[in-house]
């Protein structure tokens, strides 16, 4: 569930991958890979610290697994959009 919470930040954030990636300092293939839904990648505690760092968000937001997501298409772009944290 990490995948899409962190793709939903960083869109949130207005960010593309490779940005991200710089401020992490890590490349954007290894954001790519965390984003894949093959999940190939899981993200390291030292990423989701700062994941939660730069997203000014809690850690237990992008590891919690009870999470509501949906995505949006209006004119053909696709938004993600946290719709419940149950």
């Amino acid at each position: 569930m990490y995948i899409l919470k962190i793709r939903y930040y960083r869109i949130l954030h207005n960010l593309s991958q490779r940005q991200l990636a710089e401020l992490i300092g890590v490349t954007q293939s290894y954001i790519a890979r965390l984003e894949s839904p093959q999940r190939v990648q899981s993200p390291t505690l030292h990423v989701l610290e700062k994941l939660s760092d730069l997203f000014d968000i809690e850690l237990s937001d992008l590891v919690k697994k009870n999470i509501v997501i949906c995505i949006v298409i209006i004119s053909g772009i696709r938004y993600l959009k946290i719709i419940s944290n149950a």
